[in-house]
């Protein structure tokens, strides 16, 4: 298994979504107070886009905390899997879609829909992870 040294929130989300648009905030909020070298928000659109085109979405959604990637999550998924980081049942194509993945690799959560990301519950999960509590 692949050691990724750090907690992931990997979500992937499109431009048309508005959940995935209300998300984005609580995921900036996220990645501001908590990203360090052991959190990381990793927030994949859904199209292909350029880095230049995700940060102006990501500016106009309020979440300028968030490093922009252009990555084609599909391409991303058949890595993942490839690597025996998810299983088919675990990778899912409803936005947004969310991935808890633990420092080692597995995925920990995966959770369809709009969640609360920016609750005290989830970020003292989060928070647990980070320092190993778990």
């Amino acid at each position: 298994m692949v050691m990724n040294r750090k907690v992931l929130l990997v979500n992937l989300w499109a431009r048309w979504c508005v959940p995935c648009k209300d998300e984005m905030k609580e995921f900036s909020s996220l990645q501001r107070d908590l990203g360090d070298d052991r959190f990381e928000v990793v927030a994949l659109p859904v199209k292909k886009r350029s880095i230049g085109s995700v940060r102006k979405i990501l500016k106009a959604w309020g979440a300028e905390n968030l490093q922009p990637y252009g990555n084609d999550p599909q391409a991303l998924a058949r890595v993942l899997f490839n690597e025996g980081l998810f299983t088919e049942r675990e990778i899912s194509f409803v936005y947004p879609t969310t991935y808890l993945v633990g420092k080692s690799g597995e995925v920990l959560a995966v959770r369809e829909g709009f969640l609360d990301w920016d609750s005290s519950e989830a970020r003292a999960l989060i928070t647990a992870l980070k320092d190993d509590v778990f």
